[in-house]
């Protein structure tokens, strides 16, 4: 039986990934039936801590995941702490309703191995596989494998691909960057805010991944074709397209002008356009690839508090999706539009702000929430995997129950 250990030193090495550690221990859960999973104490306390600062349905999230660590009889906690952790988890979970941490009740003493190699690289902060030892202590941890780094790549989920995605320096585009280069991806990050896509470039090559910034608009064709270029001249192909960059829009049919109708239209839609048109080729010299366009629920509803630009670049990007993918099926190039629901990304920080048009947003969805750009980037990372490779031509909707309705 194979063993993993997962300290603190691990857990830091996954930065700002750390609330969606949940799903870090559920993938391991998946195959708990030939692994064994030897967690550091501090390791719960920390996460734990880092989610009580978070949003109710993180810290509800994380209550649930650190019970089944407790009760899974295929992970075994190494106490390192002088306080009870099991008083610890009680004592967060009395204060979910509120922002509050636990450093006042858990030793926080991380535990520091600076001779594990390759511990920059993301998925190494899940654990590392070592050699089978009896005895679950840190003292007599085995030494880990040379290969375990090797080994962790080729179990990620975009190993060998190189992504290309549009908006990349902020709110979903950002994140769907971060995860790419986290399962594996090469990823160019597109974008006109330069400062900002290079911050997210360092913050990917600082975790051990691969990126590169390239300056994007996605309105001009030439742009398309450098960010490709790039794409190919610097790690050797380009397998998957997202096309991600969008901008909103308010106001009635009768009272838009037309200059603001074109604006939109030009980079939710023909964006959209160019970026395909660009990508396809590259795909097809790659023997293949995954194209995702971001659209919303709003390209398959209509709504009265929504510019009719905006509702209507987001329909083109959906019947423009199956277009693409009915004609290069054949070339093993797959397409699929993404649905989001309301998110919370900077894009709609300004009618967040305005508490009616919040409070009305909120009562149009089922589950109570504006979603998080996580909830959209797991969804676009199958599409970009292997997993959806007979997933062509289809929409993935992420709305929180909004369209069903």
């Amino acid at each position: 039986m194979h063993r993993y250990f997962i300290d603190t030193f691990y857990l830091v090495a996954l930065a700002n990934r750390r609330d969606q550690w949940h799903r870090c221990v559920r993938s391991f859960s998946q195959a708990l039936t030939a692994y064994h999973l030897y967690i550091v104490e501090e390791v719960l306390a920390e996460y734990l801590t880092f989610c009580s600062a978070s949003r109710p349905h993180v810290r509800e999230e994380a209550a649930r995941t650190v019970r089944h660590v407790l009760n899974d009889p295929h992970i075994t906690i190494i106490p390192q702490s002088h306080t009870s952790f099991l008083d610890a988890l009680a004592f967060y979970e009395s204060r979910l309703d509120k922002q509050y941490s636990l450093t006042d009740c858990v030793a926080m003493q991380a535990m520091r191995h600076d001779d594990v190699a390759g511990a920059r690289v993301p998925w190494a902060a899940i654990g590392y596989l070592s050699r089978a030892h009896a005895s679950p202590t840190i003292a007599s941890a085995p030494e880990v494998l040379s290969t375990s780094t090797e080994e962790w790549r080729e179990a990620m989920r975009l190993a060998g691909k190189v992504a290309l995605i549009s908006g990349a320096a902020r709110g979903m585009g950002a994140v769907e960057a971060r995860l790419f280069a986290q399962e594996g991806a090469k990823v160019v990050i597109g974008d006109i805010l330069e400062a900002e896509g290079r911050k997210v470039e360092a913050d990917i090559r600082a975790a051990g991944g691969e990126a590169v910034f390239v300056r994007l608009d996605v309105t001009r064709e030439a742009d398309w074709q450098q960010a490709v270029a790039t794409a190919e001249g610097r790690f050797g192909a380009l397998h998957i397209l997202v096309n991600n960059a969008g901008v909103s829009g308010h106001g009635k049919v009768e009272d838009t002008p037309v200059e603001e109708w074109h604006r939109v239209m030009d980079i939710n839609a023909t964006g959209v356009f160019l970026g395909s048109k660009t990508a396809i080729p590259a795909m097809r010299r790659a023997s293949g690839g995954s194209i995702i366009n971001i659209s919303s629920q709003l390209g398959l509803v209509g709504v009265d508090n929504s510019s009719p630009q905006y509702q209507a670049s987001k329909g083109a990007v959906r019947l423009l999706t199956k277009a693409t993918a009915i004609q290069y099926a054949a070339e093993g190039i797959r397409a699929n539009s993404v649905h989001p629901g309301p998110i919370e990304t900077p894009m709609t920080a300004e009618r967040r702000r305005d508490p009616e048009v919040y409070r009305l947003t909120v009562s149009r969805i089922p589950l109570g929430r504006y979603g998080q750009p996580e909830d959209v980037a797991y969804g676009v990372l199958y599409l970009a995997s292997d997993e959806s490779s007979y997933v062509t031509g289809s929409e993935l909707v992420i709305d929180g129950g909004w369209t069903a309705q």
